[in-house]
């Protein structure tokens, strides 16, 4: 469920099966099966390091050291949190809350919640820009794309893009967004130029996630067993291959 994170952090997007069932192991066993459930299922495109980011339900994000398996702080955010994003240079982190349609921005540095923005309904996944001027957010609730302007920290718009958004994507050069929508199956195309829903791609299924590969080309999980490529101008699935429930993409 995060897109980006800065160099020496990784987020975590735990689900509240998988907190209850790993919560008597120890410590670092727990944060080896939170993080490989994520990188499975949340689209992970960055490096393990040393500090971990947890979205734990009802309300949590823990913040772990992974060398030494031991917590290093609890961070209240909002009700149900899921995915997180960081900016490129790591000193901001953005929370998405989908139980109370809000972001938490944490300070990374002082690890505690700086901000609250209100945002679309049910918040889950978070894309940063390379260059840091907005954070996006896929509002599955309402079939939107928010759009949070990183310097004054506040929602500025709100974009239609399907029925239910989810995983999200950004091009090589920041200036178009994918946003796979489980809804509608179908894979939107957003300008993070013009803030407006360029067209959509039919997929068919339950398009969970997305990734941008190095060359281009884009990867698809679908929830009702597919992985697909597409490519080309006009963009089109070129290949599709079955797999059981895809729920999330990584890309080394």
């Amino acid at each position: 469920m995060v897109s980006s994170v800065g160099k020496k952090l990784i987020s975590v997007s735990c689900y509240q099966g998988v907190t209850m069932r790993t919560r008597r192991l120890p410590i670092i066993a727990y944060c080896l099966l939170a993080l490989g459930y994520w990188l499975f299922s949340s689209g992970c495109s960055a490096p393990v390091s040393e500090i971990i980011y947890v979205s734990c339900t009802p309300d949590k994000v823990m913040v772990i050291d992974m060398l030494q398996g031991r917590f290093l702080k609890t961070i209240q955010v909002g009700s149900l949190p899921r995915g997180i994003a960081f900016l490129p240079d790591g000193k901001l982190a953005f929370v998405a809350n989908s139980g109370a349609d809000t972001v938490s921005v944490i300070d990374t540095g002082t690890r505690k919640v700086t901000k609250t923005i209100k945002v679309g309904h049910t918040p889950n996944h978070i894309a940063v820009t390379p260059g840091a001027e907005v954070v996006l957010v896929s509002c599955s609730g309402d079939g939107t794309l928010s759009v949070i302007d990183v310097k004054i920290l506040e929602k500025i718009l709100s974009i239609r893009v399907g029925r239910e958004p989810m995983g999200i994507a950004l091009s090589k050069d920041g200036y178009t967004a994918y946003v796979a929508d489980s809804g509608s199956g179908t894979l939107s195309i957003v300008s993070t130029v013009t803030f407006k829903k360029e067209g959509q791609v039919e997929i068919g299924g339950k398009p969970m996630d997305v990734a941008v590969l190095p060359d281009g080309r884009l990867v698809v999980a679908d929830a009702e067993g597919e992985v697909l490529f597409l490519e080309g101008e006009p963009l089109q699935v070129t290949k599709r291959l079955r797999h059981e429930n895809a729920w999330g993409v990584v890309v080394k």
